[in-house]
């Protein structure tokens, strides 16, 4: 017999599982209904009150819950046996994990191109999404809704770091396939996963959009591909962000590389997103306004500037505090550009 005392990750699952059996148990004899062929319909729309979709997330109290986290896999939550929400896989152990654990179907919604091949490896199929931070529209909430509905389970939900858009969209699963109540999933969305009050355009998917019937998705001419690159300027967006993320954690080790990944250069990424930023600054940008060019120019003079003052440094002769100056104006433009156009 095995004595050793459960680990905090054993403890942490274990105590999720008694929470949703006992919330969503209770959420769902509230909020959803069966038809008299046994099918579950989806919870009604949450009404319009005051307040925002993020703040009635709250209003169902959550035991708190650690995240799983791997070097490979990040802010993982079994939401239920059926899905389970968290980051991009990254390398062959993310996706042994996820074997390990059952998965069938990957459903990423992040703008990256999955790596369908890998996942095949082991046996589970890809379908990509992709959504954005503001919320779903319609064809997005009818496809993965037909997916959650025709593809076999369990499903591993993602995005990039499994906070925002990933979460939402495993939200709407548990919409869909455990016939959650829409004040549960937004507490999950919010309480666990860590889904941000500035995407309240996810909250309201989530709490207020309709839900296709099964009619409706079965009708659907959707066939479930592997990749859906974009294209323009939102596809642009994708290897900045990532370029950005390797920024940002080398900047609080003053561009120092990270024995822990010795491949992460400060120079390689800065000149990856000065180039980047100059290519993305050439698109047709007319769908976009004054505001939206000038912060990608200062964006491009910024990357330039950093990645200058990283080379300076290499040789000897830079200032780390005039490179983390560059760098945080790169960051001002992201963000100011993120408040009007990505948010």
């Amino acid at each position: 017999m095995d004595n050793h005392p459960p680990s905090r990750h054993s403890f942490a699952v274990l105590t999720l599982s008694c929470a949703l059996m006992a919330c969503s148990s209770q959420s769902a004899r509230r909020s959803t209904q069966t038809s008299t062929e046994g099918t579950q319909v989806v919870a009604a729309a949450m009404p319009k009150a005051n307040g925002s979709a993020y703040e009635a997330a709250d209003r169902v109290h959550l035991p708190k819950v650690e995240p799983e986290d791997h070097p490979s896999l990040h802010n993982v939550f079994a939401l239920s046996k059926n899905i389970i929400s968290g980051s991009e896989p990254h390398g062959e152990e993310a996706f042994a994990i996820l074997k390990a654990k059952g998965i069938r179907t990957i459903l990423s919604v992040d703008g990256k191109v999955p790596n369908a091949e890998m996942a095949a490896r082991y046996g589970m199929r890809y379908v990509h999404v992709p959504i954005q931070y503001k919320g779903m529209n319609e064809d997005e909430v009818t496809k993965i809704s037909k997916t959650f509905r025709e593809l076999p389970g369990p499903f591993y939900v993602h995005c990039f770091h499994g906070k925002h858009r990933g979460p939402a969209a495993a939200a709407l699963g548990r919409l869909v396939v455990d016939g959650l109540g829409r004040e549960q999933a937004i507490a999950e969305m919010r309480q666990w996963c860590g889904t941000s009050k500035s995407y309240e355009g996810l909250y309201e998917t989530i709490a207020r959009t309709e839900v296709p019937d099964a009619t409706i998705t079965e009708a659907l001419d959707f066939e479930f591909p592997a990749a859906h690159p974009l294209d323009g300027v939102p596809g642009s967006m994708v290897p900045i962000v990532r370029a950005n993320d390797h920024l940002k954690d080398l900047a609080k080790r003053d561009f120092e590389t990270d024995p822990a990944h010795p491949d992460v250069d400060a120079l390689h990424e800065a000149g990856k997103i000065a180039s980047l930023f100059e290519q993305a600054s050439k698109l047709d940008s007319s769908d976009y306004g004054d505001d939206f060019r000038q912060w990608m120019q200062d964006a491009v003079r910024h990357s330039g500037e950093l990645r200058d003052e990283l080379q300076k440094m290499k040789d000897g002769a830079g200032d780390v505090e005039a490179a983390k100056r560059a760098f945080s104006g790169v960051a001002a433009s992201c963000k100011a550009c993120h408040g009007v156009y990505r948010n």
